[in-house]
């Protein structure tokens, strides 16, 4: 097992035989980060979480672009999180693994092995 410290590229030199596998286990530390308006997301080491909604997709055609699709929320989304969060994320978000990684994972949402619970509250002005 070979093990490196962070904040550099690392290079694997070697003669790769059919089934090698990879295992990269990266720092996980809970964080928060502004974004634009004031808006802020979860950070888990190197992915950034969001609140899972429900999706309406519809089709459009602009003449210059061609087709594209607007997907718009079809529940409550303008959530928040609590000022506790944004101060101590580590003691008040809770990281649930929901399902495990198989060999047929496929990245989307229906299969996303974890979850962050995360205390927050509903803004009623907060439109569209």
């Amino acid at each position: 097992m070979q093990t490196e410290k962070g904040g550099q590229i690392i290079t694997l030199a070697r003669t790769w035989k059919n089934n090698d596998k990879i295992t990269v286990k990266l720092p996980m530390e809970l964080s928060t980060s502004n974004w634009g308006k004031n808006s802020r997301t979860v950070e888990r080491g190197p992915l950034i979480y969001a609140l899972r909604l429900e999706e309406q997709w519809e089709k459009d055609h602009q003449e210059v672009e061609g087709d594209y699709y607007s997907i718009f929320p079809k529940g409550k989304w303008n959530y928040g999180l609590l000022d506790e969060v944004i101060k101590r994320p580590d003691s008040t978000l809770k990281v649930k693994r929901v399902k495990e990684i198989g060999s047929d994972f496929v990245w989307n949402l229906n299969h996303a092995p974890i979850e962050i619970i995360a205390p927050a509250k509903q803004i009623p002005g907060w439109n569209l």
